[in-house]
């Protein structure tokens, strides 16, 4: 009897210590279709480590449309996925998880596993026309500027005209750009003031602070209203850290 309740009792100390070494590690599992043929992809994401807040920046190899990341995750995190000069926002988390991306249109990405499924799909539908009208405007700076690039290799006499005329539209379709993330994140803002209680919130709140598109006073405030289980998540502290660390980048990018 004395036995077999010891087995058991190691079973369990077995069995949540699994659970524990499970809990902080994450799988990323992607596909992506539609473009042209990519060799890597860049996951960017928050870590705190001893009270220090850490930009990480991970690679990963493409093949035959496939990709994998894995890592370790203190709670739900914002991410940004990077491939041929696009990007996409996900909030990830310490699981299992799927994605799908469209490289012609990446905003339309499918992501599953998380806890935030549904939140995600929310954010995305509110903010999805600011990024279709981005995502066009930036296929449009590229090509932009690479015509600008090709004139004034050429050092013609008379291409002058031609690159200020270049220099005004990549100037107004830059502004155009800024007003569309300008709307964007009165957007997120809006978002997290309605829904206080979204775990995403946080991040959004975050993400917005990173501009001065809408002011503090205004962002604290719906900081403020929400619970002190969100306020003290990572997304929460990465937020109020933010808020009091403006204008500067708290530690240095970290590659692994």
């Amino acid at each position: 009897m004395i036995n077999r309740v010891v087995f058991f009792s190691l079973l369990l100390i077995i069995v949540a210590s699994c659970n524990k070494s499970v809990s902080d590690s994450f799988v990323l599992e992607g596909s992506i279709e539609g473009g042209k043929t990519l060799d890597s992809i860049y996951l960017n994401y928050y870590s705190l480590q001893n009270n220090e807040w850490y930009e990480i920046c991970d690679t990963a190899k493409i093949i035959d449309g496939k990709f994998i990341f894995k890592g370790k995750l203190e709670g739900l995190t914002l991410a940004y996925l990077n491939f041929d000069s696009k990007g996409i926002e996900l909030y990830i988390e310490p699981c299992s998880m799927k994605l799908n991306i469209d490289a012609k249109q990446p905003y339309t990405y499918g992501l599953s596993g998380t806890g935030v499924d549904k939140e995600n799909e929310e954010i995305k539908k509110a903010v999805g026309s600011y990024e279709r009208l981005m995502d066009e405007k930036s296929n449009v700076m590229v090509d932009l500027i690479n015509e600008f690039n090709r004139i004034n290799q050429m050092q013609l006499p008379d291409n002058s005209s031609i690159i200020d005329s270049l220099l005004n539209i990549i100037h107004s379709n830059s502004a155009e750009m800024i007003l569309l993330n300008k709307e964007k994140h009165k957007v997120y803002i809006d978002f997290a003031s309605k829904h206080k209680s979204y775990k995403i919130s946080p991040a959004l709140l975050y993400r917005a602070s990173k501009f001065d598109f809408v002011g503090k006073d205004t962002i604290l405030s719906v900081y403020n209203s929400l619970s002190e289980n969100l306020k003290t998540s990572l997304m929460g502290k990465l937020a109020i850290d933010r808020f009091y660390n403006r204008g500067k980048l708290l530690v240095p990018w970290w590659v692994i």
